[in-house]
């Protein structure tokens, strides 16, 4: 992921990102999310939080490996592992791992396709796949109205 293309869109009025975080805390989440049946981090994605460890505009969640306090806001920001730990029983979500969540959707990494998904979360059913996280993310941004 460019990192061109991810500071055009934290340009727009009302993104919230994340300070990024190290390699080594993305490895060791990656991994203690393995050793619970999701998929690792997938390595585009890793690219991601390397740059901003979470985003957050209208709606549109992307998670990162640590939880992020909002005091003004009175919320704290999820994680991957905190919101993952509530599927941990769930065969769907094997070998899965939700990194984001947009309206009635989560957004998740399949690691048996190799593809980005958005899941309905009702009926947990694939609504559209992504071959890369670059993909998956201007087609998010171009759902929030924005062009990269």
């Amino acid at each position: 992921m460019s990192r061109e293309f991810l500071q055009k869109a934290l340009a727009t009025d009302g993104f919230i990102s994340f300070p990024p975080v190290a390699d080594s805390i993305v490895q060791a989440v990656s991994e203690r999310l393995a050793q619970r049946g999701f998929s690792p981090i997938p390595p585009d994605y890793a690219d991601f939080l390397k740059l901003t460890d979470g985003l957050y505009f209208d709606g549109l969640e992307f998670l990162g490996a640590v939880a992020h306090p909002r005091p003004a806001k009175n919320y704290i920001f999820p994680d991957m592992s905190e919101i993952n730990g509530g599927f941990v029983e769930y065969e769907f979500f094997q070998n899965c791992l939700i990194i984001g969540r947009i309206s009635e959707c989560f957004i998740a990494y399949d690691g048996g396709k190799n593809a980005f998904v958005l899941i309905d979360r009702i009926n947990l059913c694939s609504q559209a796949e992504y071959s890369t996280f670059n993909d998956l993310l201007a087609a998010m941004l171009r759902l929030c109205n924005i062009t990269v």
